[in-house]
């Protein structure tokens, strides 16, 4: 039998597979109304696409490597928009602002680091084997 799983899987690699994804609008089912922000939504509308998300998933590939694939692309993109909001409040003279966005791009980056170094069985091509 050959290995499927690399030995390795760098954050380029992953960041190449975030940009070849598809698009959020292709994400949501045809009835997702697009009209609506965030502010608009109740927390358990929120909640009941975030779980039809995870579900669709799970009926895509059973195994839990796919959560995990969405969850290292949930954090790269809160990595993004801490760090985004980081600069910019730099852009602004919000040092201490810039500052506290930076730091929780940080965290946000030990997350995704951490993830990466959790094992979900052979088929987990994330998975960081150089710790091993």
């Amino acid at each position: 039998m050959t290995q499927s799983v690399p030995n390795g899987f760098s954050m380029d690699e992953l960041e190449s597979m975030l940009a070849n994804a598809q698009s959020e609008e292709h994400v949501c089912t045809p009835e997702c109304d697009h009209s609506k922000s965030e502010n608009e939504r109740t927390r358990d509308e929120i909640e009941d696409f975030a779980l039809e998300c995870l579900n669709k998933a799970g009926d895509y590939s059973r195994g839990p490597v796919i959560h995990k694939v969405m969850a290292l692309m949930c954090i790269s993109r809160f990595i993004e928009w801490h760090t985004a909001m980081g600069a910019s409040e730099f852009k602004d003279g919000d040092e201490d602002g810039a500052i506290a966005w930076l730091r929780d791009a940080g965290k946000l980056q030990a997350v995704y680091n951490g993830l990466l170094d959790v094992s979900f069985g052979p088929d987990d091509f994330t998975f960081n084997h150089s710790e091993d």
